[in-house]
């Protein structure tokens, strides 16, 4: 059971990685301060899910304290991508990362009250 839950876990990570662009550290700017966004091991490598930063490649804001949030509930990196992309009744259908791009702090609360998360 265990065999079939990883590969299962690694399925789930491949079509993440197809579906949400993923950074090296190379790709991303230079001076670029990595505490408090999500990274992610994606074979045997750091990534970075790029719906993290804004055009000038900078941290949204709001990504820090809603990291901080999912990873107090002891949420692997993994599980707090898949919530940041899935859609949420809590905000209205919307996935937490729309709101972290628009700025909307709904999403601390969300994240707060987080659970049920997918196995990654």
């Amino acid at each position: 059971i265990e065999a079939k839950i990883e590969a299962d876990n690694e399925w789930l990570r491949s079509q993440f990685a197809e579906d949400f662009e993923l950074l090296t550290r190379s790709q991303l700017s230079d001076g670029v301060d990595l505490d408090g966004v999500l990274c992610l091991n994606f074979e045997g490598q750091d990534h970075y899910p790029w719906f993290q930063f804004d055009d000038d490649g900078r941290p949204f804001a709001l990504i820090g304290p809603v990291l901080s949030h999912l990873k107090g509930r002891k949420l692997s990196s993994w599980q707090c991508a898949f919530w940041l992309v899935s859609p949420e009744n809590a905000l209205d259908g919307d996935s937490p990362v729309d709101l972290i791009h628009a700025g909307d702090k709904r999403v601390i609360a969300a994240a707060e009250s987080a659970y049920g998360m997918v196995e990654g």
